[in-house]
């Protein structure tokens, strides 16, 4: 029977530590978004001024193409 309880207290002592877990506890960092949307005059000054900004380019090959044959 002591067994019994020993196991219990241990299965609710987990239990507890896992839910507590998964709170969804926030700090001032999960209150700023990731990323701001601006506009591209905003985003030319940005690079131009400051420094650390690295601007990384998710288009596809296809969509590369596509834009730069617009411009020729």
């Amino acid at each position: 029977m002591k067994k019994i309880v020993q196991v219990f207290i241990v299965l609710v002592f987990v239990t507890f530590l896992s839910l507590a877990g998964c709170s969804p506890v926030q700090s001032e960092s999960d209150k700023k978004p990731a990323y701001q949307t601006i506009t591209s005059e905003t985003a030319k000054k940005r690079l131009d001024n400051e420094n650390g900004i690295i601007l990384v380019d998710v288009r596809s090959e296809v969509e590369y193409a596509e834009k730069l044959n617009k411009l020729i």
